[in-house]
């Protein structure tokens, strides 16, 4: 197996269907971007009268999509945000 360094690819789909005709092979092509530079988030700071954690978060690879999330580990806790949110680049979390 080799490893596929970081950019943009297309994973193909390809079945074989049953039935004879035209359509017996069929595909579909999905796009995959493979990034693995790390996000990195700085000016941390913690809120002691609204009990949250905040900063900021940027990226230098691929970006973040509506389905990219991080997390923050403080404690044996993990939190969790979406990095994607109206395209913004604030952290806030609350800690309970």
């Amino acid at each position: 197996m080799e490893v596929a360094p970081d950019g943009q690819y297309t994973y193909r789909f390809v079945a074989t269907l049953y039935n004879k005709g035209e359509h017996q092979v069929q595909t579909h092509d999905t796009p995959i971007i493979i990034d693995t530079t790390k996000p990195v988030i700085d000016k941390i700071a913690y809120n002691k009268q609204t009990n949250t954690i905040s900063g900021t978060y940027h990226d230098t690879g691929a970006g973040f999509t509506d389905y990219s999330y991080g997390t923050v580990t403080i404690n044996d806790k993990t939190f969790g945000f979406k990095l994607n949110y109206g395209n913004q680049n604030n952290l806030i979390i609350p800690i309970k």
